[in-house]
């Protein structure tokens, strides 16, 4: 694990409440596309740039490059 976590942003707890609940409900992760737009956000660089403090935080897993849906939740945290 990360000794220097990123902190956890209010717009980043609600990226990763909205995956949480999107994961548990279709057993897949959304794609940054559905994440943009249920959550509201304008540009599509504004999800990528969450998502990947999330990754860094070690909240949410890469398994594949260049894929869609390539995340997972870390199952080690809350």
């Amino acid at each position: 694990m990360a000794l220097n976590k990123v902190p956890m942003t209010p717009k980043m707890m609600q990226v990763l409440k909205y995956f949480k609940k999107y994961y548990t409900k279709h057993e897949m992760s959304p794609t940054r596309r559905k994440m943009q737009v249920d959550l509201g956000y304008s540009s599509p660089n504004s999800i990528t740039v969450l998502v990947d403090k999330l990754v860094e935080r070690g909240d949410i897993i890469k398994i594949a490059p260049h894929k869609a849906r390539n995340l997972e939740l870390n199952g080690q945290g809350s």
